[in-house]
C-alpha cells in the first residue's frame, strides 16, 4: 500500500506503475475512470493545548478563522466558504495534518472517523461540529479500457482534464460526459 496526494497516485496510474487507486480526487482525468466508494464527514478539530479547547463545540466559525490552520496541499472544492484564511502549514495527507493539529498550534478538518479515538482520549476536541464539516467522497480509480489500449501517456491526460464535482447524493459511477459527471 502506497499513501500519496491524489496528483502522484494518477500520475502512477496514467503509466500503469500501479493499476488501481483509492482516495480523493478533484478532478476528472479522461483516461481514467472513477467509481465513488465512499464519502466522509471532515470536521474542524483543534488539540488540547490550543486556547479553543475548552469552548470548542460552542466557537463561531469567524472566531476558529482567527487562528492558525493546518490544510491540505490540494484544492477541496468541498470545504468552500469553510476555507480558512490564516492558512500556515499545508500537508497532503491527514497524519500530518492531525500532527499539527495535535501540538496545539493549529486548527485542521480531519476525516470524523480518524479522529474519533483522539477525542475520547480528550487530546483533540470537534470546532462548532455543526457548522464547521464538510463532506467528500472517495472513489477508486483506474485506467479507461480506451487509454490502456491506446497507450494516452501523462501529458495528453493533463491537458484536457477539468475540474468535475460528483454529485454526493446519487453517485455511483463517475465518468467526464460533456464536462460532468453522472
Amino acid at each position: 500500500m502506497l499513501v500519496r496526494s491524489p496528483g502522484e497516485l494518477e500520475e502512477m496510474l496514467l503509466p500503469e506503475r500501479i493499476q488501481m487507486a483509492i482516495g480523493y480526487f478533484w478532478h476528472r482525468v479522461p483516461s481514467l475512470d472513477c467509481t465513488e466508494i465512499f464519502a466522509e464527514d471532515q470536521l474542524a478539530y483543534c488539540g488540547r493545548d490550543h486556547p479553543l479547547f475548552a469552548r470548542a463545540r460552542r466557537i463561531r466559525v469567524a472566531d476558529a478563522f482567527e487562528h492558525e490552520w493546518a490544510w491540505r496541499s490540494y484544492p477541496l472544492p468541498e470545504a468552500g466558504a469553510l476555507t480558512p484564511r490564516k492558512i500556515s502549514a499545508v500537508a497532503d495527507n491527514m497524519e500530518a495534518v492531525a500532527m499539527l493539529v495535535l501540538s496545539g498550534r493549529r486548527l485542521g478538518y480531519l476525516p470524523e472517523h480518524f479522529a474519533a479515538p483522539y477525542v475520547k482520549e480528550g487530546l483533540l476536541a470537534p470546532l462548532n461540529p455543526k457548522a464547521m464539516r464538510y463532506r467528500v467522497a472517495f472513489q477508486m480509480v483506474t485506467r479507461t479500457e480506451r487509454a490502456a489500449r491506446t497507450g494516452q501517456n501523462v501529458r495528453s491526460s493533463r491537458r484536457s482534464s477539468r475540474i468535475c464535482k460528483p454529485r454526493m447524493r446519487d453517485a455511483r459511477r463517475c465518468r467526464k460526459r460533456s464536462g460532468s459527471c453522472i
